[in-house]
């Protein structure tokens, strides 16, 4: 997973659990 606050459009899999626990 990419670190919370960055997008990386080329990883898909970014942990939005990180930084959005809704």
């Amino acid at each position: 997973n990419s670190p919370a606050g960055i997008r990386n459009d080329l990883n898909i899999e970014f942990d939005w659990s990180d930084i959005k626990e809704n």
